[in-house]
């Protein structure tokens, strides 16, 4: 897929050392484009010489601009060759046409003549103590974007400071219909900090607040096969590191992969490992809430395409199939929708996976809608020969494939 993305801030020359701007970092955008990036998608960044950028990719493509019309000149073409276009650049909404001494304005009648005026000099006096200075409205870039390509996606940002929810969202549609645009994410200043960025995804029927982050706008790219986020639940096994490999490996293939760990399975294999191989932080306590307005085992669970436990001990299969909620991975669990794919790969002794009350516990699971992946007949870590051992990682990777695909 073709993404285009804009970001940072324009600036509007007043003369050759001056110019009005913004405070845009460039960041959101720099941080979006990174994401992509990393599935493998083609990014074009049109962004500004001050802004902040992400490494080169070859994947990357990097355009500067300065001030509104120089995006005007980049833009069409982009849009006409991209599919979607992800618009984050603080877009100066006036431009200087010209900047007079105020005792100018004090000698003439006639202030529309200011309007078709223009300052010659490189550099305006400072000798005055007051100065005037005229500015002109600039064209609204994603009002043309729809005109340049019909077909394009079309997510657009919209800032307010210190409005009400419903200024805030009464603006973002009246925006989202005006320009034809696909989504709207709509924030206030006054919810964005260094540590967070909230904001409110606005589309015609509805609106989702949001720590923002890409996964959330992805739904709304139509028609494009967008990266699937996998839960890798890992409990008390000595199968438990085997989970490094199954998650470099889901990695690899570009699944995006969360792994949630059990106080038992970090006896196996530190957090740190599974952190490291899949990019994201490991989840461990169901009492650790570390943004305010995110309750993490729920927003886990809505946010998953896909739930696994691998490896699955006794003691973790019964309490799933019992209800209990007393760790990170059986509250998540709990709290899946039910629509979400659910896999669980037992690993323990042949006698306890043969007993009957873990077989019970396993039809009662998959009862629940998850499907078991068998475990190997072998010779097991304890010494025992028999059914037991975790299956194979192809094996296990096959299953969430094709879980992904039905």
């Amino acid at each position: 897929m073709k993404i285009l993305i804009t970001s940072g801030g324009t600036t509007e020359k007043i003369d050759a050392v001056r110019g009005i701007t913004n405070h845009s970092t460039g960041y959101l955008g720099k941080e979006i484009a990174e994401l992509f990036l990393a599935k493998g998608h083609q990014v074009t960044l049109v962004t500004t010489k001050t802004a902040v950028k992400p490494e080169p990719k070859e994947n990357l493509k990097i355009t500067e601009i300065t001030n509104v019309e120089s995006l005007l000149k980049k833009m069409e073409p982009l849009v006409k060759e991209h599919d979607v276009l992800i618009h984050s650049m603080a877009v100066s909404d006036y431009t200087p046409i010209y900047m007079t001494d105020f005792a100018e304005l004090e000698d003439t009648e006639d202030l529309a003549q200011f309007l078709h005026k223009s300052n010659t000099e490189s550099k305006i006096s400072s000798a005055s103590d007051y100065q005037v200075l005229f500015l002109k409205k600039t064209p609204k870039v994603i009002s043309l974007v729809k005109q340049w390509n019909p077909d394009i996606q079309l997510i657009g940002f919209k800032l307010l400071v210190n409005v009400s929810k419903e200024e805030l969202f009464e603006v973002a549609r009246a925006s989202l219909k005006h320009n034809k645009a696909d989504i709207i994410v709509a924030n206030d200043l006054s919810d964005i900090t260094p540590n967070q960025h909230i904001a409110y995804l606005v589309d015609e029927k509805t609106r989702r607040k949001l720590r923002l982050n890409l996964r959330l706008l992805e739904p709304y790219l139509k028609g494009y096969a967008m990266t699937k986020r996998i839960i890798l639940a890992v409990s008390g096994s000595i199968s438990a590191y085997k989970a490094a490999d199954l998650t470099s490996r889901l990695k690899k293939k570009g699944y995006d992969v969360h792994v949630i760990m059990t106080e038992a399975a970090q006896a196996f294999i530190t957090p740190l490992t599974l952190q490291v191989l899949s990019k994201n932080p490991v989840h461990t306590d169901v009492m650790e809430e570390k943004l305010a307005e995110r309750i993490n085992h729920i927003d886990l669970g809505k946010e998953a395409d896909l739930f696994v436990v691998a490896p699955a001990s006794a003691n973790t299969i019964a309490k799933l199939a019992h209800g209990l909620a007393d760790n990170m991975l059986t509250a998540t669990a709990l709290a899946l929708p039910s629509t979400t794919p659910k896999l669980i790969a037992p690993a323990m002794n042949t006698k306890m996976y043969e007993n009957p009350l873990t077989k019970k516990n396993l039809d009662t699971l998959h009862d629940l809608g998850y499907q078991e992946i068998l475990p190997k007949s072998g010779l097991l870590a304890c010494g025992d020969t028999g059914r037991g051992a975790l299956a194979d990682i192809d094996d296990i990777i096959e299953s969430i494939d094709n879980a992904l695909t039905k």
